[in-house]
């Protein structure tokens, strides 16, 4: 996969995660998951690109090692809607 291709991907997450966000209830519980599905499903996508902007392969690499966390918390936190 080359980067463009996953910057897209990353980028097509975040707006079905906000489809995602407006489908849930107004609820306490609700409104709770919705902001945290926005933080850490959306920010993979901008933080992806800012990355692949570095210069240095190395700097690029130390970016992009710590987001698969936030992917995992995303999958984690929708999870407690259904």
């Amino acid at each position: 996969m080359t980067q463009e291709e996953l910057s897209e991907r990353l980028w097509d997450f975040a707006l079905r995660i906000g489809k995602v966000v407006d489908a849930l209830p107004e609820t306490r519980l609700g409104r709770h998951v919705a902001g945290q599905l926005v933080r850490c499903g959306t920010s993979p996508a901008p933080n992806y690109d800012e990355a692949c902007a570095l210069s240095p392969p190395e700097r690029f690499r130390s970016q992009v090692s710590y987001r698969p966390q936030r992917t995992e918390g995303v999958k984690r936190v929708a999870s407690l809607h259904y």
